[in-house]
């Protein structure tokens, strides 16, 4: 069922929309048309190298941490998944996971040592 405002005999219609930033992707991604109040559910998946941060609205407020996010979407909104570097270093090589896969583009699965002698050879290789 609709909701119907009587004085302008016009269908509610609720708008949210759904996109991220730089570092993952969301489910659902778009503008998407309610025409009543209903309970959403948004998820945000990040990118090798990112950690999930938050929603934020159009103006950069977090709405929320938690990810997937369940609200209940009773007026117009934008939903702004953000990511974050993921600093932790699970190899224990002395890069950051963010480092050795977003700056230096190497195998997080590889020795920094190996990783950083591939990055020095290709470095040595450019053409002028």
């Amino acid at each position: 069922s609709s909701v119907l405002n009587f004085e302008t005999n016009v269908v509610s219609t609720i708008y949210l929309t759904v996109t991220n930033s730089i570092g993952g992707l969301v489910n659902n991604e778009g503008t998407t048309v309610f025409y009543e109040p209903t309970t959403i559910s948004v998820e945000a998946t990040a990118d090798l190298g990112y950690l999930f941060s938050s929603w934020n609205d159009e103006q950069g407020n977090s709405q929320s941490s938690a990810n997937p996010y369940n609200f209940d979407l009773n007026k117009d909104q934008i939903l702004i998944a953000t990511f974050e570097p993921d600093l932790s270093d699970s190899d224990q090589d002395g890069l950051t996971l963010y480092d050795e896969v977003i700056v230096y583009g190497s195998d997080p699965n590889q020795s920094a040592h190996r990783s950083i002698q591939q990055i020095t050879n290709i470095t040595q290789t450019k053409p002028n």
